[in-house]
């Protein structure tokens, strides 16, 4: 097995041309899934230059080239909905938006730090948590990491409670569409 890596700066159009070239320099055939980094190369790169090459096959069907990306965008959320992704790992900005918050509130107000069981309010289970308070050496002070979680797996991608569906309800007020 051959692992073939590029930096594409969260740029789609570079990830489709860097994907281009190796299903070209190493065959179709040879590919057996692609990872990336951001939802954008996912979604801009890989997924259009499957389109463009007829490898966009059904997850059953043994010529099926698994893709999986890091974020958790509507974007991508409508991308597994049509089959063309299979693996969102989700990082949780809203997560990260609230813990900071509350811990800058509690330090403004001269309150001592949130501690582990404090961070989330009783009303609240969200996608990321437990939220980990950590101490690591490398930092002075407390670390308070939110979870990444996984679409499918954790939720669905039509899940209200993904942050990105979360965002569009506030700013539509409606979730996306989702239409295959």
């Amino acid at each position: 097995m051959k692992i073939v890596e590029q930096e594409a700066g969260c740029d789609g159009g570079k990830a489709r041309k860097f994907v281009d070239d190796v299903i070209s320099r190493e065959g179709a055939d040879r590919i057996l899934g692609v990872a990336s980094i951001d939802g954008t190369m996912g979604i801009g790169g890989a997924v259009p230059a499957f389109k463009a090459q007829d490898l966009l096959a059904p997850i059953d069907d043994p010529k099926h080239i698994p893709v999986a990306t890091i974020d958790g965008t509507v974007p991508e959320f409508q991308s597994m909905a049509r089959g063309e992704i299979d693996h969102i790992s989700v990082q949780p900005a809203t997560g990260e938006g609230v813990v900071s918050m509350r811990v800058l509130y509690a330090l403004m107000a001269g309150n001592d730090l949130p501690a582990e069981g404090n961070v989330l309010r009783s009303d609240e289970d969200p996608l990321w948590a437990p939220v980990k308070v950590l101490t690591p050496e490398a930092i002075e002070g407390a670390w308070y990491q939110t979870q990444a979680y996984s679409v499918p797996g954790d939720a669905g991608y039509d899940d209200p409670r993904n942050w990105a569906n979360e965002m569009s309800v506030e700013q539509t007020g409606s979730m996306p569409d989702f239409g295959k």
